[in-house]
């Protein structure tokens, strides 16, 4: 009977342990999965910064020329805003329907241009205001 009784909490030790483990990778997974989307956060967020500030620095050195600026960056213009497609990998891309952001420049006034970077189903991600404005040549 002293034998059966130790094999039994033996068996209940046993039970407690494994799943002790089972919780313990279950929120190991939960956190490595969600350290995945923020990593892809993160590098969009990179990638958005750099291909704006890429865009503001060629609109200005274009003297605020929105089609000289099209044609360097390979962006086009709809209704007097330049938009350059690029898809989920920060690729360029021309079609809109293969794109998953964009980065957009709209002129606000003669002084003032925002270049801005959206992903094409959700919102802003990166943003900056550009000092001149239309025709800064």
């Amino acid at each position: 009977m002293n034998s059966r009784s130790k094999s039994g909490l033996f068996l209940i030790e046993l039970i407690i342990v494994i799943t002790v483990f089972s919780i313990s990778a279950a929120v190991c997974l939960r956190l490595f999965f969600q350290s995945r989307v923020i990593a892809n956060e993160s590098y969009n967020l990179s990638r958005a910064s750099l291909e704006v500030q890429s865009a503001a620095d060629c609109y200005k050195s274009s003297g605020g020329d929105l089609a000289e600026t099209a044609d360097r960056l390979g962006g086009s213009l709809l209704d007097g805003k330049l938009m350059i497609y690029y898809d989920e990998k920060w690729g360029k891309t021309e079609d809109r329907d293969d794109a998953g952001f964009f980065v957009g420049i709209t002129e606000v006034s003669d002084l003032e241009s925002i270049v801005c970077a959206q992903a094409l189903g959700g919102g802003e991600i990166f943003s900056v205001s550009v000092r001149g404005g239309m025709n800064l040549g």
